[in-house]
């Protein structure tokens, strides 16, 4: 005897909806305004840096931002003389200890105090006055040195990318996140 045919009908239907052509463009566009003004805040942050420095040993700053299929990136430089990015550099990655000699005469010289201080300091996006708050409402009172050479201590690096790297992980991600949303809905709205 065969077996009766079985009746079979569908309890869950599903269709393939085409989804519209989205316009990636608009993400790509929201990313890189939004990479953009990243990189200016960047500008700002490490120009504090050297706020306090004279005109002819302050570099000036600048941020690239750049797109690609492997990713976006932002580039932050250091721009000015040879002496001014020599200085910066020795700042930023610091210095072994090293001898200073005089150059054009038989000594050295320069005016200290003990209220003078670094105008920067490691781990901080700032740059203060070199005289210490001790000093503040008292008539400094400078000493000239003389010295036939100088055994220089070396100073600690201040590692300003690194900081601000790490200082503006959580601004950037949120900033990132928000363009990332808005080139959704651009995308998805036409």
């Amino acid at each position: 005897m065969a077996a009766p045919p079985i009746s079979r009908y569908s309890l869950i239907a599903w269709q393939v909806i085409a989804p519209k052509r989205w316009n990636v463009s608009m993400l790509q566009a929201e990313i890189l305004m939004a990479m953009m003004a990243e990189g200016q805040d960047m500008v700002k942050v490490i120009e504090k840096t050297t706020a306090t420095w004279s005109d002819v040993n302050r570099p000036s700053f600048k941020s690239e931002v750049s797109l690609s299929n492997s990713g976006a990136t932002i580039e932050l430089f250091a721009e000015g003389t040879v002496q001014q990015l020599k200085i910066y550099n020795f700042v930023d990655k610091g210095t072994k200890p090293h001898v200073i000699l005089p150059r054009n005469g038989k000594v050295l010289y320069w005016q200290s105090s003990k209220f003078m201080q670094a105008k920067t300091v490691p781990g901080q996006l700032k740059s203060r006055s070199k005289w210490s708050k001790k000093f503040w409402g008292r008539t400094p009172r400078t000493t000239g040195v003389f010295a036939r050479k100088v055994n220089h201590p070396g100073t600690k690096p201040r590692r300003f990318a690194e900081t601000i790297r790490e200082k503006r992980r959580g601004p950037f991600d949120r900033r990132m996140r928000d363009a990332f949303n808005r080139g959704i809905e651009r995308m998805q709205s036409g």
